[in-house]
């Protein structure tokens, strides 16, 4: 964070409601040079405030920071952390609510983790593996998917999800699939054009080379927005022709979470525009 005396501070903030704008420019800069941990003094500059202009331009500022700030960490995420896909999803839902708490998320996590491993057993067949996890995730916990509401963005945000238990094909494959990797299930996920699926891979461990994986290593695709239904290749092609879409070799294949997190983020883009 630039250093920032509290009278020069205090004057940078007398002069947002300047009619300059070149004046504003020059401040507005000056302000975001407290970077993310200024964020807590302009929201607190933003409550003393006395006129909306002012107002309306420390909330600019500090959507602006954190937006940065955002850039920055998701930028970290897919250069570092990329195996981690509950952390981008949190970073991704981050840009509607900064303030959301990460720590709720990843206690709902533990807590849905459990309820499913309870019922899980080492005999259990793939099959039965993905019914049991389906009726603890879908009929006891209550998740819905909703993929043709394409008017509401937090079908897309993790918190939401969570919260509200609805989600698009994208956010809830997505919890779906963080919640697979805890219980160590290998189920990855599928980028298809406006949706998003996963499928059950044959393997013996639960981190394979995605390049790897051939078609016929694939047991079911599992569709995250009914209720987890299995079904074959064969479904793909048909809602490929439906959309008229070429089928290519990565439609039946899976992605890896910078491809999946990319779904996500146009799944919200879409919405923001329709919107607009």
């Amino acid at each position: 964070m630039e250093q920032i005396t509290e009278n020069e501070f205090k004057a940078l903030i007398s002069l947002l409601d300047d009619p300059d704008e070149e004046v504003v420019h020059h401040v507005s800069n000056r302000l975001k040079d407290l970077g993310i941990k200024g964020v807590q003094k302009l929201e607190h500059a933003w409550e003393f405030a006395n006129d909306e202009l002012t107002q309306s331009r420390l909330e600019d500022l500090i959507k602006d920071i954190q937006f940065e700030r955002l850039k920055t960490e998701l930028n970290n995420w897919k250069n570092k952390d990329s195996a981690d896909l509950l952390l981008g999803a949190i970073l991704v839902a981050k840009y509607k609510y900064p303030d959301l708490d990460e720590s709720l998320i990843y206690s709902t996590i533990d807590r849905l983790t459990q309820a499913i491993w309870l019922e899980l057993n080492n005999g259990l067949t793939p099959l039965e593996e993905i019914h049991v996890f389906n009726n603890v995730f879908y009929k006891l916990s209550g998740f819905i998917g909703e993929q043709d509401n394409f008017l509401k963005d937090d079908l897309a945000y993790i918190n939401k999800v969570l919260e509200l238990k609805k989600g698009n094909s994208q956010a809830l494959g997505i919890l779906y699939l963080v919640l697979c990797r805890e219980l160590n299930l290998p189920v990855y996920g599928i980028d298809l054009p406006y949706y998003f699926i996963l499928a059950y891979v044959k393997t013996g461990h639960i981190e394979p080379d995605l390049h790897d994986i051939q078609k016929s290593d694939i047991s079911f695709y599992i569709n995250p927005v009914n209720e987890g239904t299995i079904f074959q290749s064969k479904q793909i092609g048909e809602y490929l022709k439906q959309m008229n879409v070429r089928p290519k070799h990565k439609h039946y294949l899976p992605c890896d979470n910078v491809s999946i997190l990319n779904s996500l983020d146009l799944s919200i883009i879409y919405v923001l525009r329709t919107k607009g």
